[in-house]
């Protein structure tokens, strides 16, 4: 308590009393609000995958490369999640090395596919998406744990809303924070969360409504939407920036991008590409940014400056 009310003292002193009572409330705000109750512990679940008969309702595309305990988990959460909603399980393996091809290449109701050569995470998508059988394409990461009623709450964004073209689950942190609420675009091609880090039953995070882009991680799309546009753009090879891109697509092909909070997610962030932007893959995170930026660049201007708050980018829209 003393060390939250010697940050709160700091911020009068530097601030002002405007922003400093703004992150006090929100402060006050996450310890109010309860936190979500999720179901994490995927290690008594029997992996059983569904198995469709005929055309199924949806095809998740499950992108890989090594990390395989994070992608049984992944599976098991998709079998314990109860969804009425028929799918296939697409797993596309980047030449893993870790013995990923050995155990899933002939796992019951999975269909496996392998790269010879690591392609990275666009391509491998794209690749999935080639393959995709069902009505609707949901591209969904490895690193995670996919909550129950998930699916059939995120398709049934595009039968509550007709002009829906992508869908994005509600992303969260194993602690049941918040890591995403749909994501905000800014002028110069920077991006945010919203709502990261604060409490996921905030009533703010709680109805769908419209987003600039939603991240990869968990989002929905028509699979014959998805192939008309091209798929992810590979001029973001190997990954970042290519979701933002697909939604600014989808929207320029007159239909809207929606946040879908009663599909919940949650998302292990970075257990494949790290979270820092000095090194490895994450490092094309900043360079993409600048392709982004460059290729929207007119559209661009109808967005917010950086640092404006992401509540007020939000409301913009509404």
């Amino acid at each position: 308590m003393r060390e939250h009310l010697r940050n709160a003292w700091r911020g009068l002193r530097s601030q002002g009393a405007v922003p400093t009572l703004d992150r006090a409330w929100d402060f006050v705000r996450r310890r109010l609000c309860p936190r979500p109750v999720l179901n994490l512990d995927m290690s008594a679940v029997t992996l059983a995958l569904p198995s469709p008969t005929g055309r199924p309702t949806a095809s998740i595309v499950i992108p890989v490369y090594n990390n395989l305990a994070y992608t049984l988990d992944c599976l098991r959460s998709i079998a314990a999640s109860g969804d009425s909603t028929s799918c296939e399980v697409i797993v596309v393996d980047d030449a893993s090395t870790d013995g990923t091809r050995e155990a899933l290449q002939d796992m019951p109701g999975l269909r496996y596919q392998r790269n010879e050569v690591n392609s990275g995470f666009i391509r491998t998508c794209n690749t999935g998406a080639a393959l995709a059988r069902g009505h609707f394409l949901v591209l969904l990461n490895n690193d995670t744990v996919v909550q129950r009623g998930w699916l059939d709450s995120l398709l049934e964004t595009f039968e509550r809303y007709p002009d829906t073209g992508l869908a994005g689950s509600r992303l969260v942190y194993p602690d049941g924070s918040l890591q995403e609420a749909g994501c905000v675009i800014f002028a110069d091609g920077r991006a945010g969360n919203y709502g990261r880090l604060d409490a996921a039953l905030d009533p703010r995070y709680c109805c769908v409504r419209e987003a600039d882009y939603c991240s990869g991680a968990a989002v929905a799309i028509p699979t014959e939407l998805f192939s008309r546009l091209g798929g992810f753009d590979e001029r973001y090879i190997p990954a970042y920036y290519e979701d933002a891109d697909l939604a600014m697509r989808v929207r320029q092909a007159g239909l809207g991008v929606r946040y879908q909070p009663h599909s919940w997610v949650v998302h292990l962030e970075g257990v494949t590409s790290g979270v820092s932007e000095e090194g490895g893959i994450k490092a094309y995170q900043r360079s993409n940014r600048f392709k982004f930026a460059e290729r929207w660049a007119q559209e661009l201007r109808k967005f917010p400056p950086w640092g404006v708050s992401r509540d007020l980018a939000v409301k913009r829209g509404e």
